[in-house]
């Protein structure tokens, strides 16, 4: 039996400065492209809340309090991530294909999460919270930061925080695609692909430092964007 349901979608770099929402080809009439730019904001913001030193690593806290809590360094050239459909479209080939895993290529680095609920109303609602994204950057209560660099092994099991959070990557694209035995597959693809073991995720320093001549960056933000960019407000992902 094949699949036989798709929702594309495609998570991008901050809203443009006209306001545009990001787009891509429509595979069904229920994803506007309203809904993949409120994506592509939550999934910056995380990268800026990242870049800034506001996310907290370790052990998870305890419910009950005083807790001393463990921040990740602050990232000095965080770059934000722009909208591209070429990946939306590879997400798309290989979300479905209905895999559990994440595979393997030389274009991209690859993140999937798997939603057990098909309902299309269901859906919407879970994509919108960004639930695999969320499930994603946990991870970070995974990782293990020297005095001055925040590291990628392989066997630490933070390989789709990796993702979301490698400075490098600069292009996302994402699909999402109900699968025949009852469950929904959402895919994202990074580029250029970057991950490797041993090598810093993102380099640590003041935010906005080392974002280089070509790059704009607000320092309530933290993320490095080209001057093409630069007319973005920063509101857009507060």
């Amino acid at each position: 039996m094949q699949p036989y349901f798709v929702v594309s979608l495609a998570i991008l770099g901050i809203a443009h400065a006209e306001g545009n929402a990001p787009t891509c080809q429509q595979f069904m009439k229920e994803m506007s492209d309203e809904m993949r730019l409120d994506f592509l904001k939550k999934h910056n913001r995380y990268r800026s809340k990242l870049a800034l030193g506001h996310v907290v690593i370790g052990e998870e806290p305890p419910n009950s309090l005083p807790y001393n809590l463990t921040y990740a360094h602050t990232a000095s050239k965080m770059m934000d991530l722009e909208y591209d459909c070429d990946l939306e479209k590879s997400a798309y080939r290989s979300a479905e294909k209905c895999h559990h895993v994440a595979s393997s290529s030389e274009k991209y680095d690859e993140n999937v999460y798997v939603i057990k609920d098909t309902s299309l109303y269901n859906v919407a609602l879970r994509i919108e919270k960004m639930m695999a994204i969320n499930s994603w950057t946990s991870e970070t209560f995974y990782i293990n930061q020297t005095a001055e660099s925040v590291p990628y092994l392989s066997n630490n099991t933070i390989s789709n925080f990796a993702n979301v959070a490698w400075e490098t990557h600069s292009k996302l694209g994402c699909a999402v695609f109900k699968c025949y035995e009852g469950k929904i597959t959402v895919v994202c693809h990074y580029a250029p692909r970057v991950k490797k073991n041993d090598e810093a995720i993102y380099t640590v320093g003041k935010p906005c430092k080392e974002c280089g001549p070509d790059f704009f960056c607000h320092r309530d933000v933290g993320l490095c964007e080209n001057f093409t960019q630069a007319a973005y407000q920063s509101q857009d992902i507060h």
